[in-house]
């Protein structure tokens, strides 16, 4: 009887486990989208005051929260819904696409390849099958060559 309740135990620690080793490998997808809509969001400012010069600090400042607001909330669903998939058990499809939807940097490479070189196309993948080595993740990223 006892021996019953602790296999259980077990089991859901093990399932708990593995859905938090299948979250890990979406933070870095998560983090390289920010990062990407960060830079845009920065770029598009810097090209917006350059062309309305006569702007004044306040005006900046608030344009600058209002867009970033605006950004905040139209990442919040495409990062919750990749959370969610990544999750199900067509998960590595699914971060293959949305790696490829947003086309997102290698975090290996720290970007894609330079265009103009005749090398395939690669996006990011993630292993959830690979045997883990004692003190390393189960999850690792990988270039899908296609």
């Amino acid at each position: 009887k006892e021996a019953a309740k602790i296999e259980a135990f077990i089991a859901d620690e093990l399932e708990e486990h593995r859905h938090w080793l299948k979250m890990l490998g979406v933070t870095p997808m998560i983090r390289s989208l920010q990062s990407k809509a960060e830079r845009i969001h920065q770029d598009t400012l810097q090209s917006l005051f350059n062309k309305l010069p006569e702007l004044s600090e306040r005006e900046e400042k608030l344009i600058r929260r209002l867009t970033k607001s605006m950004l905040n909330q139209m990442m919040h669903d495409p990062i919750n819904q990749i959370k969610e998939l990544a999750a199900e058990k067509n998960g590595d499809e699914a971060l293959r696409l949305f790696s490829q939807i947003f086309a997102l940097e290698q975090p290996e490479t720290g970007g894609k390849e330079e265009r103009g070189k005749e090398q395939p196309s690669s996006q990011v993948a993630v292993n959830r099958n690979a045997e883990p080595e004692r003190g390393k993740s189960v999850l690792s990223w990988a270039a899908v060559t296609w």
